[in-house]
């Protein structure tokens, strides 16, 4: 699972950056931006769009703690709506 605000590196360039971005198409893959860590006293932005696959995530415990709370069972069930109202019945009749 990736975690934006995160820093993760490409497994393939070896860019390291932080990730700022997430898309996930209807039928395809996940991608992320990566916005590239750069040497002081760069003053342009670089960003690249990666398949999610290709990140390895940093080591850090914030990204240890998420991934900890994200990973424990939760109840199923309905969930009721705010206004208390039913959804429509979209069955053909």
């Amino acid at each position: 699972m990736i975690v934006l605000g995160e820093k993760y590196k490409d497994s393939v360039s070896g860019i390291v950056g932080t990730v700022t971005a997430k898309t996930e198409y209807l039928y395809g893959c996940i991608w992320v931006l990566l916005e590239v860590d750069l040497p002081k006293g760069a003053t342009e932005l670089k960003e690249i769009w990666l398949d999610e696959q290709r990140l390895i995530p940093s080591k850090s415990k914030r990204t240890a703690a998420i991934k900890a709370i994200s990973t424990k069972q939760r109840a199923g069930g309905m969930v009721s709506r705010p206004s208390g109202r039913s959804l429509p019945d979209i069955r053909a009749s």
